[in-house]
């Protein structure tokens, strides 16, 4: 049985002032459908992040139409879920995909009742585990009071293991610990980061196929991480990206392959002072620039644009420094020291803390609980 493994399109992505719309349907046209040609998998996975926005524009839209009617021309099932950048409108038509073989979970019904693929002689049993909100997991499942999300996940996965079907295997879309984050991993709808969950979560799970993280990765032989097929930021320079390829057999796994895919673009990062660059040769990348210089230069941008006219952003080097992000997480909350905790209520317990020098009132946190859960939930129905 092959899968290929793929998550965290990010359809529609606007990285500074450029969209990359135009750039992903070229990559989707001329190098990921001759992938799926060429590997001719039995099933096609995305783990989530489908969309960059919560509500797509209609171009994001149309581009996924595309896609969709790709695959049904050319005969891939496909899985798709839902990531924490996705909504549920992403899956509106889910009833008559799945009638030619393209499944979009937007709830827990395949994990209750995991899909079951049977190819050549091996059978495996497959459970979707979609990014939802607290407030819409609890719709799915009766009982209420869970604080988070991390904790639902934990209390699903503890109360299920029983009903578990071997081999099994978990699509999702979160982060495990001991995994590599970068600043691509951006907040958007849940307001924060994701929460990190630890590895004894899964131990009912032969595999996981995991979205969310964008650096591909495979952690401890289970937890697999494809990676985003394009490069959205100038963190991970150098990085190859692709889809995972698998080959499962007797519920095992007896081929893992990462297949890199080229770009139609390139990101580029150059430090230096600005004398130095304005010599260069004229570089037609998409380029973040860190001036070295010590004082600010009379229309740098416009200078530099001579050079690099698709320069996204520019920066002075003492700057970035200034605003090194982990300092401020550790700012945060130097106790945890850690950038995967950076969840709005625990922000707002510590900035409390930090101010008036001590904890939090059970008074003050039930009236900021109060309205933050409201703002939720607005956010939930209307995606602003």
């Amino acid at each position: 049985m092959r899968i290929l493994l793929t998550s965290d399109w990010h359809i529609g992505k606007t990285l500074f002032s450029k969209n990359l719309l135009e750039e992903q349907a070229k990559f989707f046209e001329d190098t990921f459908f001759a992938c799926l040609k060429d590997v001719k998998p039995d099933l096609l996975i995305n783990a989530g992040d489908i969309f960059d926005r919560p509500i797509p524009d209609l171009d994001s839209l149309r581009l996924f139409e595309e896609l969709i009617k790709r695959l049904f021309e050319v005969k891939v099932k496909s899985l798709f879920i839902l990531g924490n950048h996705d909504s549920r409108r992403a899956s509106i038509h889910s009833d008559l995909l799945r009638m030619v073989g393209i499944a979009i979970a937007r709830d827990l019904t395949y994990f209750f009742n995991p899909l079951t693929l049977d190819s050549s002689g091996t059978k495996i049993y497959l459970y979707v585990l979609p990014y939802l909100s607290l407030r819409e997991y609890e719709e799915e499942v009766e009982g209420q009071g869970f604080e988070n999300t991390a904790d639902f996940i934990k209390s699903l996965l503890k109360n299920w293991i029983s009903h578990i079907k071997k081999p099994a295997i978990l699509v999702s879309h979160l982060a495990v610990s001991g995994t590599i984050w970068t600043d691509e991993e951006l907040p958007l709808k849940g307001l924060s980061r994701e929460y990190l969950l630890p590895l004894e979560c899964f131990s009912a799970f032969d595999l996981v196929l995991l979205g969310h993280l964008h650096s591909p990765q495979v952690h401890q032989k289970k937890f697999i991480y494809p990676g985003s097929p394009l490069p959205y930021s100038f963190d991970l320079l150098g990085k190859e990206r692709g889809v995972t390829l698998l080959e499962i057999k007797d519920g095992k796994v007896s081929h893992l392959e990462r297949i890199n895919l080229p770009s139609p673009y390139e990101l580029k990062v150059y430090v230096d002072y600005f004398e130095n660059l304005k010599r260069l040769p004229r570089d037609r990348a998409l380029v973040k620039v860190i001036l070295k210089d010590k004082q600010p230069i009379y229309e740098v941008e416009r200078e530099l644009r001579k050079v690099f006219p698709n320069l996204l952003t520019l920066v002075y080097e003492e700057d970035e420094r200034r605003e090194n992000f982990l300092d401020f997480l550790s700012y945060l909350d130097e106790d945890k020291a850690t950038p995967f905790e950076l969840e709005p209520l625990s922000v707002f317990k510590n900035f409390y803390k930090h101010i008036l020098g001590k904890e939090l009132e059970e008074e003050v946190w039930q009236v900021f609980n109060k309205y933050y859960q409201k703002f939720v939930g607005e956010v939930e129905r209307y995606g602003y």
